[in-house]
């Protein structure tokens, strides 16, 4: 026979488990959801600093051609 003590403690077990693995879950999408955005961030650090470091080097690049032109313009 079923008791009320084995009813409620049923009960308070499947809130129980219930709890734990909505909790472990939520963990688990939390540290996964972290983590991919820890990588996309550090990514797009990473191109933008390739960029902006290739961005400087042309650009300098350009401006010594410039000069070496102007500089045989007038001479």
């Amino acid at each position: 026979m079923w008791s009320v003590a084995d009813s409620f403690k049923y009960f308070i077990d499947f809130f129980y488990y219930y709890f734990y693995y909505y909790y472990y879950y939520y963990y688990y999408y939390y540290y996964y959801y972290y983590y991919y955005y820890y990588y996309y961030y550090y990514y797009y650090y990473y191109y933008y600093y390739y960029y902006y470091y290739y961005h400087h080097y042309y650009y300098y690049y350009y401006n010594y051609y410039y000069y070496y032109y102007y500089y045989y313009y007038y001479y």
